[in-house]
């Protein structure tokens, strides 16, 4: 019995009947909802994997027009289409049968007007002919609450638990009661999708089913209500999260915000357009240290767009300034990093706004090679009186590396340790480990090579979920290993720097690349052409990682020197850009291991 949503008192009466005159019959029903008759087994059905959808474009397509033989840069692309349209066969059908008039890139990008472009089938059943038909029709099939807690729930982005939907959606027409019984019938009725996971149960929305509740949630003229319920319920999330984040529970709180980030990108979004500015700074501060440590770049214009809020006439909190600006770093635009830090320091009130914004501003300044000792002061401030633990953490570290080398540097080193493990997250206990092996390693005057290896190994193998921390440690790991002529100094390097790239996380990469030309210079196995040549890209930039950046770039310019065709080899490589200078070192070193293999190849492809 095909399709018996419509029917199902009816369907229900029959099969009733049938199974109990007749006790050997087997039925077998499709239908957007159980049954609900005595022996039922339910087997949902998932939309199609990214195979499946593939294969199905294809055919449709091909049968649409026979002259049509995507090459492998538009199957890319169809297979984007078909992960957009969440696997549904009917809208499938539909996007492949534009291919006779749109290329597969055009029908990519109208895909945010679905229900314009997807339509004009002729034949069978209407609601089989438009995609819009084909939702309307289950939509219809819903009472009216379960109708008004489907808009509602359409301004969820990615998944959502119970919880939250009974803070969102919960109002007019729906009781906080009621919530629990509506999200199991539109589970039921194969609207919302309901994952089990360790974490507990997590509902979601197909997109192309998200985007009819959006228009439905208009219709009914609660967008403006819904949406502010949403932003103030994540804005509240994530101030929970960053407190949580600040100690033991760090990976749980981590994996929250993984699992929520669309949610929070919706609830910042809503907070811009209507004007929020209180409620976008706290999203912005308080997803800051996730966002970096994940290098999740689509931060960086979370931050830019809620400073654009207040335009010249206010200032925002020295934090949103903080944030921006360690976005421009990792995007190489150190005077802009400079300027941002500085304002923050401006606006600052608090001991924790001079305290985090001074850090930021010391360690871009540092970089862009100026004298920083007027914020030394102030780091020292913050390190003992700010309240906020984690601007005690980055103004110890700040003060840490300033002193790293010199006399004080173990002192420093102790209280820094000390105060990492009693923040106690994984991360900050990583971080101990770190600057531990850095000074063991680096140590101008007694540096114990084997003691800080083990410590930067300790800091990289501990799951902190830190993709910036384990990019520091695995490159000064790398470091240590190519200062020390050790035989695995080429291929450590190889991976830092296919690893970077494929985190975009620009500034780590610079650093690999001027260990990596050293490492060709006098390594090992000298590669002087190789040296040359990276030389000659990296001379646009200034020294990156400080002290070791300095030692690094002079003994590489002193060892190619006299090498015949330097001159030409460092022109070749000041025409390089970034992609090219990438694949080029790789192209120097050892094969790198599996997991940085595809950085590599895209380096090298681009």
């Amino acid at each position: 019995l095909d399709n018996c949503e419509h029917l199902l008192d009816e369907v229900c009466s029959v099969v009733r009947i049938l199974t109990t005159q007749c006790p050997m019959l087997n039925v077998l029903t499709t239908s957007r909802e159980p049954l609900g008759v005595g022996g039922e087994q339910v087997i949902r059905l998932p939309s199609l994997g990214p195979d499946e959808s593939l294969d199905l474009f294809l055919q449709r397509a091909t049968a649409a027009d026979s002259r049509f033989e995507p090459g492998t840069s538009e199957r890319e692309v169809i297979a984007a289409i078909c992960a957009r349209l969440d696997g549904i066969p009917l809208a499938i059908e539909l996007a492949a049968a534009r291919i006779r008039s749109l290329a597969p890139g055009e029908l990519l990008d109208r895909l945010d007007d679905r229900f314009v472009v997807l339509r004009g089938g002729r034949g069978g059943l209407e609601r089989h002919q438009t995609l819009r038909a084909a939702v309307s029709w289950s939509y219809q099939l819903l009472g009216e609450p379960a109708r008004v807690l489907f808009a509602r729930s359409s301004v969820f982005h990615g998944t959502f638990d119970l919880e939250a939907a009974e803070a969102v959606c919960a109002g007019t027409v729906i009781d906080a009661d009621d919530v629990i019984d509506l999200v199991a019938e539109l589970v039921d009725k194969s609207i919302v999708t309901a994952d089990r996971t360790a974490g507990g149960t997590r509902y979601r929305l197909l997109e192309t089913l998200r985007q009819y509740g959006e228009e439905r949630l208009d219709d009914i003229g609660e967008a403006a209500a819904i949406r502010r319920a949403h932003l103030l319920y994540y804005a509240d999330l994530a101030g929970r999260l960053h407190r949580e984040r600040l100690g033991p529970g760090q990976l749980a709180a981590d994996a929250v915000y993984e699992r929520e980030w669309g949610n929070l990108r919706a609830a910042l979004r809503w907070a811009i357009v209507s004007g929020d500015v209180d409620r976008a700074e706290d999203l912005v501060v308080h997803t800051t240290w996730y966002a970096q440590a994940r290098i999740r770049h689509d931060h960086q214009d979370w931050a830019r767009r809620t400073l654009e809020m207040r335009g010249a006439a206010g200032a925002n909190r020295s934090r949103v300034y903080a944030s921006a600006s360690w976005w421009l770093n990792v995007n190489d635009d150190i005077p802009g990093a400079i300027a941002l830090a500085r304002r923050g320091l401006e606006v600052a009130v608090d001991s924790n706004g001079r305290g985090h914004s001074a850090t930021n501003l010391f360690h871009w300044m540092r970089a862009g090679y100026r004298d920083a000792a007027e914020l030394l002061p102030i780091l020292e401030e913050a390190s003992g009186q700010a309240t906020d633990i984690d601007v005690r953490w980055a103004a110890s570290q700040a003060l840490l590396v300033s002193r790293l080398t010199k006399r004080d540097g173990p002192r420093r080193l102790e209280h820094f340790v000390r105060l990492c493990h009693e923040i106690g997250g994984p991360a900050y206990v990583s971080s101990a480990h770190l600057y531990t092996g850095m000074l063991e390693c680096f140590s101008p005057t007694a540096p114990d090579l084997p003691v800080g290896l083990s410590e930067l190994q300790r800091a990289a193998s501990i799951d902190d979920g830190s993709l910036f921390g384990n990019s520091i440690a695995s490159t000064m790991q790398a470091t240590a290993l190519v200062m020390s002529r050790h035989s695995d100094a080429g291929r450590a390097l190889a991976s830092v720097i296919a690893e970077a790239y494929d985190a975009r996380f620009w500034p780590m990469l610079r650093q690999a690349l001027e260990v990596c030309a050293f490492h060709l210079a006098l390594g090992t196995e000298t590669d002087m052409e190789g040296a040359a040549t990276l030389l000659g890209y990296l001379e646009d930039w200034s020294p990156q990682g400080g002290g070791i950046g300095l030692r690094a770039r002079s003994a590489t310019r002193a060892a190619v020197a006299e090498f015949p065709d330097a001159g030409e080899l460092a022109h070749a490589g000041a025409v390089l850009d970034r992609h090219q200078a990438v694949a080029y070192a790789l192209s120097r070193l050892p094969p790198v291991s599996s997991s940085a293999q595809r950085a590599a190849s895209v380096a090298v492809s681009r």
